[in-house]
């Protein structure tokens, strides 16, 4: 699994060849496919705040056990 780290990488890599294509339609896709990279970064962020944030199913008896 790549990291946001990566995919934010990726997205500079498909926007810088987005600068140098010729073609509006290939600098269209690369541009679109960088935005995608981007979404999929903030989407790790989130998931890995959520992780650190909430405590573990674990941490709490089940109610049954009362």
């Amino acid at each position: 699994m790549q990291t946001p780290k990566e995919h934010r990488q990726h997205a500079a890599e498909c926007l810088e060849l987005a600068r140098a294509a010729n073609e509006f339609y290939v600098k269209s896709a690369l541009i679109e496919l960088a935005a995608e990279f981007n979404k999929l970064a903030e989407q790790l962020e989130r998931t890995e705040r959520r992780r650190a944030t909430c405590p573990s199913r674990k941490s709490y008896p089940d109610v049954a056990m009362m």
